[in-house]
């Protein structure tokens, strides 16, 4: 096997003893083997610095991709998560006497279409990367524990930064199920409460799987 070591390349650009004066590049180039060996390690290094100034462009460029790729699910979660805590803030400060208001967020919430129901089916699906849309859209837990890992900060720190965002999440999907139970149980829909809390909490289980493969 050929010696693709920097000893060997440099060898046989020198020549060995026996080999034309100077050897078969030098007589090329005009220059004598001792003169040529420090300009050798000078261009030896330069490359070294290039690779590792590669390597960090590299790094960088993949950053921003994450970064990007984590700002885009977001995006997506945002509008569905602003809607929940918008409700949520109104229900905890609601007066038991207003009850117009209560009516019309009891109805807010159980809305088809920008109802609680779907902002939490929305959520649970740009956490877990299902998309009836975009199948191969990425997980957002994932894409959260790719903006970290590797990070030099130290694993704890990362870890820590990862479990609160989960929590987090998983404080946020409570909201919109204490909304859906309270807005069933305003209209004596004990079933349907129970099968909202059911389902949030299955939700949310599955996103703690699915953290526990990605990240340990």
């Amino acid at each position: 096997m050929s010696d693709v070591s920097v000893d060997g390349i440099k060898q046989k650009l020198l020549g060995k003893p026996g080999d034309v004066p100077g050897g078969p590049l030098l007589n090329l180039i005009g220059v004598g083997g001792d003169d040529l060996a420090p300009r050798f390690e000078e261009i030896h290094n330069l490359v070294r610095d290039l690779q590792r100034k590669m390597e960090a462009v590299l790094f960088a460029v993949n950053d921003v991709a994450r970064e990007l790729a984590w700002a885009r699910l977001g995006i997506q979660a945002h509008p569905a998560a602003m809607r929940i805590v918008a409700k949520y803030e109104l229900l905890t400060s609601l007066h038991l006497r207003n009850k117009k208001t209560a009516e019309r967020l009891q109805n807010a919430i159980l809305d088809l279409n920008l109802g609680v129901p779907v902002d939490l089916i929305t959520l649970h699906g740009v956490i877990m990367g299902k998309s009836a849309v975009d199948p191969s859209q990425p997980s957002l837990l994932q894409e959260w524990v790719a903006k970290w890992r590797g990070r030099n900060i130290g694993h704890q720190a990362i870890n820590l930064r990862i479990q609160n965002y989960f929590t987090m999440l998983a404080q946020l999907q409570y909201k919109g199920a204490i909304l859906l139970v309270s807005a069933h149980l305003a209209y004596d829909e004990a079933d349907e409460a129970i099968t909202a809390m059911r389902s949030t909490l299955q939700h949310i289980s599955e996103q703690q799987r699915l953290l526990q493969q990605i990240w340990t």
